[in-house]
């Protein structure tokens, strides 16, 4: 029987187990602090991460605000070049609303540009709400329980300002959007029916 200084090892046991004895022994005599494999970040790593979040959130929708504009000022000079002025006046009155209120343009012409930028504040949002819920779980570990509860706190009045935009967003969907979705779904009934 060989002796080790903490573990005994006999020469019959396999070299995994002489290797698990040799990282206890180490770990023993190192002491834990040196080999903490479940080092924890500390609070204001995880703050900088959150505030990293939130600055990259506000990027992203300031991205997709921009895009938006950007193609309704597009639209409004393509009208302009075809001579089209009703069109070119809803516009421009759809793009002074979205500035102003943050009212989603409603017309034909803007659908799709109104659904890229619906996706890109989705998106932003998903990622943000994830950094805070990370954020507060591990604040929770750290056992910083009034300051995750703080960040909680901070998270639902984001996620209840930020639906509260959606739902005014969708209170004031414009009419000629709705039209257009209610002529689509009678058409599809008809279509169905002339099915059948």
């Amino acid at each position: 029987m060989v002796e080790s200084s903490i573990i005994p090892i006999n020469r019959h046991d396999n070299a995994v187990t002489r290797s698990i004895a040799c990282w206890v022994s180490l770990f023993l005599l190192l002491g834990p602090g040196k080999f903490n494999l479940f080092a924890q970040e500390p609070e204001d790593a995880i703050l900088k991460r959150l505030e990293a979040a939130i600055s990259t959130h506000a990027l992203a929708f300031e991205k997709a605000k921009n895009g938006l504009l950007a193609e309704l000022e597009a639209r409004i000079k393509a009208a302009a070049a075809s001579k089209d002025i009703t069109l070119q006046e809803t516009l421009t009155k759809e793009a002074a609303a979205f500035q102003s209120s943050g009212t989603l343009p409603g017309s034909k012409q803007t659908a799709s540009a109104v659904t890229t930028y619906q996706r890109g504040v989705k998106a932003a949002t998903v990622e943000l709400t994830a950094a805070y819920r990370k954020a507060v779980s591990d604040l929770t570990k750290l056992e910083k329980l009034d300051l995750a509860e703080s960040v909680n706190r901070e998270m639902k009045q984001m996620m209840e300002r930020l639906n509260a935009d959606g739902e005014k967003q969708r209170a004031e969907l414009p009419e000629p959007l709705e039209t257009a979705r209610q002529e689509h779904l009678k058409s599809l009934e008809r279509a169905r029916a002339d099915l059948l």
